[in-house]
């Protein structure tokens, strides 16, 4: 039996927040800055509960500055599933069997069909996503760390945009 989670202490946490007094951010500089505290409570190894609640606050801070100035290229579904799969290894007869069958899967990795809700749910499961990732057009990046609202899916979208670069680098090298 595991010990129990350590007890949020409101004096500690509003220490954190006079020591390091998180705010909107205006600037890049300022986003690099957050974006290092948010790195260095990351890389500890038991962070308190209240060094991850400034965490969480940090990364509000930080996805919404992002979202606000550094906004991406809408993605169709059926690319962020592609550069999912690349990036893991696996080909399209890996997902034959979430999808249904081999011809289908391979209509919907085309975009020549959509991907079904009930689809996008099966998917995200077998591959540990959000199914959201498949219905949504728009992803964001630079997500940072477990401290993420929801880790896995800012690591997939973060993937699904790395693929997706280093493809259109690839085509312009070529």
């Amino acid at each position: 039996m595991s010990a129990p989670a350590p007890a949020f202490n409101e004096e500690q946490y509003a220490k954190l927040l006079a020591q390091f007094k998180p705010r909107p951010i205006h600037t890049p500089e300022d986003c690099e800055k957050l974006t290092a505290l948010l790195m260095e409570l990351d890389d500890r190894e038991n962070p308190t509960p209240e060094e991850q609640e400034l965490a969480a606050v940090l990364t509000i801070l930080i996805e919404k500055f992002e979202e606000q100035n550094y906004p991406l290229p809408e993605v169709p579904p059926h690319e962020a599933l592609q550069a999912i799969l690349e990036d893991r290894g696996l080909r399209h007869k890996d997902i034959a069997p979430v999808i249904g069958n081999k011809g289908l899967t391979s209509e919907i990795l085309k975009g020549h069909k959509a991907i079904s809700k009930t689809q996008a749910k099966k998917l995200a499961a077998f591959l540990h996503v959000q199914s959201t990732l498949y219905c949504s057009l728009k992803m964001r990046h630079k997500r940072i760390g477990h401290f993420s609202l929801n880790g896995e899916c800012h690591e997939a979208e973060e993937t699904v945009q790395e693929v997706l670069s280093q493809r259109s680098g690839k085509r312009r090298g070529a």
